[in-house]
């Protein structure tokens, strides 16, 4: 009989608890999925597959997607990042917008450098919270980065694109230092039609000019011919100053 008690107490407690779990969703965690930097749209639309496919295959719990990135809402942009993830993923892969929520957590540890991170949690879970990283825009000045352009477009690609995330970030410090002049330095590779540097250049100008930084403060060198054909054909720099234009050898027009 002491046994047969024992038995039925054990039993009733399971019962409890697990009756008890599903009302405390709200405090569980959501666990995190999947992270990555910047990649080319298909590698990204890739990662992104494997996520919706886990929303398909798991029709109760929901998606959190967290980006940080450049501030504003431009190409390349956190914001931008976010809303071009959830359209895929809606529009491409067929998933419920409402189990999707996307969160901005601010600019990353490296201006120049984006993450995204994939969450799935169960109904009624905390969303995750965002890391806060401590960045000094106000500080940069001289050569902000240098990377290789292209003279036309991109070839076709069959996944979504983070936007340019350089050109972000470079607005992103104009804007931080409203007294500070853009100078995109561009050069010719060797071989390159006539004109090539220019047309890159200015695109590039043009394209800040989207994300609000006036034409005057962007100013457009030509650098010269690129020495070797590894070395990158345009540079952005920063002067905070005012007091000179930087000087490069071979600076004429070509």
């Amino acid at each position: 009989m002491k046994k047969l008690c024992l038995f039925l107490l054990v039993t009733c407690l399971l019962f409890l608890n697990y009756n008890v779990v599903p009302g405390q969703e709200g405090s569980l965690k959501p666990h995190l999925f999947d992270s990555y930097g910047q990649l080319v749209p298909d590698d990204l639309g890739a990662r992104l597959d494997n996520f919706a496919l886990e929303l398909q295959n798991k029709p109760n719990v929901y998606g959190y997607v967290i980006c940080y990135g450049p501030e504003g809402d431009g190409s390349g942009t956190g914001n931008y990042m976010l809303l071009r993830t959830k359209y895929y993923l809606v529009e491409a892969r067929g998933i419920d917008a409402d189990r999707i929520q996307t969160i901005y957590g601010g600019r990353y540890k490296n201006q120049l450098e984006v993450l995204t991170e994939l969450w799935i949690g169960p109904s009624g879970a905390n969303p995750p919270e965002p890391r806060h990283y401590q960045t000094k825009l106000t500080t940069i000045t001289g050569k902000f980065t240098e990377y290789k352009g292209w003279d036309g477009f991109a070839d076709d690609d069959t996944g979504p694109s983070l936007g340019n995330v350089t050109l972000a970030a470079f607005a992103d410090v104009l804007r931080q230092q409203p007294e500070a002049v853009a100078y995109i330095v561009s050069y010719n590779m060797r071989g390159a039609t006539t004109g090539t540097w220019r047309r890159v250049a200015t695109r590039d100008a043009t394209d800040l000019q989207g994300y609000g930084i006036q034409s005057d403060r962007i100013k457009i060198i030509y650098g010269g011919i690129a020495k070797k054909d590894e070395n990158e054909d345009a540079q952005f720099a920063l002067d905070g100053r005012h007091t000179k234009m930087p000087t490069y050898p071979d600076s004429s027009s070509g």
